[in-house]
């Protein structure tokens, strides 16, 4: 029991100058040593894992910065070639709108000089059939008027 209590009140002196030094200095009783030890540790290491992690966003926000930086010339490209896309794809938009109309135009044309030639074809054939009644109509009247001359 004496190595116990020598135990116990080295625990409560050295657990009396930790909390001494947090700043803590209400009085503790013995039967809350366990217990104020335990919360203590784990109040320590929370303090240490949140200095870790704070190190750790700090270089992350270094990271994130110098990122940032060497992202920033690449922005402006990228606004400038998005600029100078957009104008192409306008330019494209009306090129393909000029080729549409032109186009349906040219077809028109072809489909009037298709009748055209249609109706030239058929006036061609008529004038043919004309031509020939007429060259038979003189074929005949020269047998008629040769046949009156004799």
């Amino acid at each position: 029991m004496a190595s116990e209590v020598i135990d116990i009140d080295s625990l409560h002196v050295d657990l009396r100058k930790r909390l001494d030094l947090l700043g803590f200095n209400h009085p503790l009783p013995i039967g809350a040593i366990g217990i104020v030890s335990a919360i203590l540790d784990d109040l320590i290491k929370t303090a240490e894992k949140l200095k870790f992690a704070k190190q750790h966003i700090n270089e992350l926000n270094q990271e994130k910065s110098a990122w940032e930086l060497g992202v920033e010339p690449y922005k402006c490209d990228n606004s400038r070639l998005l600029a100078e896309c957009n104008e192409l794809h306008l330019e494209i938009v009306k090129q393909r709108d000029k080729f549409v109309l032109l186009n349906t135009d040219l077809k028109c044309r072809i489909r009037n000089l298709q009748t055209e030639k249609k109706q030239l074809e058929e006036r061609c054939l008529q004038a043919d059939a004309r031509i020939r009644e007429l060259q038979c109509d003189s074929g005949k009247s020269r047998k008629d008027g040769v046949n009156m001359r004799m």
